[in-house]
C-alpha cells in the first residue's frame, strides 16, 4: 500500500512494516532513539499483531485489526484519520498508531483507504463511509443533510471538516471495493456497478461533461463500462 512518499507492507502473520518519508509521522513506528532503523529501510509499525488489512492516503495511514479495531496515524489537518485531535490545524498529525474510536461500531470496518484530505471505509454491511475535508467535494455527501455537531467550521463559519465517519447513503447497494484519488473517489458495488464523485476538472471521475465537481456518487455509464 503506497502513499505519496511512504509505503506500508502487511505480512501473512499480520505484522505491518513501513518505510519512506516520516515528516508527517505516516510511518507509525515506535519512537526510540537507540538502534532505530533508517526510515528508508522497512521497519515494524507500533501495532499489535493480527492486522488483517491496511490503507494509506498520501500522508496518513490505516490498519484494521482482526478484532475490528481501526488504527490511524499521520497527517490530520483535515481530520482525515477520523481522529479529532488537532483537526483543523495546518500542522496537525497523529504521531503514532491510535485507535479510531469514531469507527468503533456494530458493523466492523473491513476496508479503508485515503485521499489527500479525506478518507473512505467499507463496513461488513457493505456501507461506504466518508470523512475529512468538505470543500473539495470528495466525500460524496449532501452537506445539508449532515448534523452540524459533526462538522468543524472555519473562522468565517463555513463548513470545513466532517469529523464523523458518515454513511454515503446515495449508494443504495452494498459496496465491495474502493478507489481513492487525491480529491476524488470511486466505489465498486458487489454487483459490479461503479460510482464516482469529487473533483473533476480533468474528468478524473470518468463522468462526462464540463462539470468541475461531481458532488454525489454518480453511476459510471458508457460503452467501456458495462
Amino acid at each position: 500500500m503506497t502513499g505519496a512518499q511512504h509505503i506500508l507492507g502487511l505480512t501473512l502473520e499480520g505484522v505491518v512494516f513501513s518505510w519512506g518519508c516520516d515528516e508527517q509521522h505516516q510511518l507509525g513506528r515506535r519512537r526510540v532513539h537507540h538502534n532505530a532503523s533508517h526510515p528508508l529501510v522497512p521497519g515494524e509499525c507500533a501495532l499489535p499483531s493480527g492486522i488483517i488489512d491496511i490503507g494509506a492516503g498520501p500522508y496518513h495511514s490505516f490498519a484494521i485489526h482482526k478484532s475490528g479495531t481501526v488504527y490511524a496515524w499521520g497527517s490530520n489537518n483535515y481530520g482525515q484519520t477520523a481522529i479529532c485531535t488537532s483537526a483543523g490545524q495546518s500542522d496537525a498529525v497523529v504521531a503514532y498508531p491510535t485507535k479510531v474510536q469514531s469507527l468503533k461500531r456494530k458493523s466492523k470496518i473491513v476496508s479503508i483507504d485515503g485521499g489527500k484530505d479525506h478518507s473512505l471505509a467499507i463496513n461488513e454491511e457493505g456501507q461506504c463511509l466518508s470523512w475529512g475535508r468538505i470543500e473539495n467535494k470528495a466525500l460524496g455527501l449532501d452537506m445539508k443533510a449532515l448534523n452540524s455537531s459533526d462538522i468543524i467550521f472555519d473562522v468565517y463559519d463555513r463548513p470545513r471538516i466532517l469529523k464523523a465517519p458518515t454513511v454515503v447513503s446515495s449508494i443504495d447497494e452494498p459496496v465491495e471495493s474502493l478507489g481513492v484519488g487525491t480529491d476524488h473517489s470511486f466505489a465498486i458495488t458487489k454487483d459490479g456497478h461503479a460510482y464516482s464523485w469529487g473533483f473533476n476538472a480533468q474528468n478524473q471521475t470518468g463522468q462526462p461533461g464540463d462539470v468541475d465537481e461531481v458532488v454525489l456518487p454518480t453511476l459510471l455509464s458508457n460503452k467501456h463500462v458495462d
